[in-house]
């Protein structure tokens, strides 16, 4: 089944894979592949995959297969990579001192607002309405 949804996803887009097909090596690495998870085989490729053992032994070539279509298509990604970063802006200099102050002001900011909860920062000077705000009761 695995094989057979391979082989559907390859036919989605099958002009892509094309350059893998006229490559003789990288379509070879194919072959176990397509021959267990064709919609159509000829007569004589129906005869490697009469018996589970031969189903078998095509099954067993798939990891290697896969490693090889992998190696085939690692300089494509890595072209496509490179333009993707060529079209990216890149930063000439890091950016300004304020986005290195942000995080001692956002902690400064936190501190605030725990001492304001344990009641050590007057909270009308907070602009909180009630005197007490913050402040623990004594009965």
């Amino acid at each position: 089944m695995w094989a057979y949804g391979f082989m559907q996803g390859i036919a989605l887009c099958r002009e892509d894979w094309q350059s893998l097909y006229d490559d003789t090596q990288a379509s070879a690495a194919l072959r176990p592949i397509y021959f267990l998870g064709a919609d159509e085989l000829t007569k004589d490729e129906e005869k490697l995959t009469r018996t589970p053992a031969q189903r078998e032994e095509l099954a067993k070539q798939i990891p290697a297969g896969l490693a090889a279509i992998y190696r085939y298509w690692l300089p494509y990604r890595k072209a496509v990579h490179e333009r993707m970063l060529a079209a990216t802006y890149q930063r000439a200099h890091p950016k300004g001192a304020a986005t290195i102050r942000a995080p001692a002001a956002a902690a400064r900011s936190s501190r605030s607002a725990a001492a304001l909860r344990r009641g050590c920062i007057d909270a009308r000077a907070n602009g909180a309405e009630d005197a007490s705000f913050g402040q623990q009761e004594t009965s």
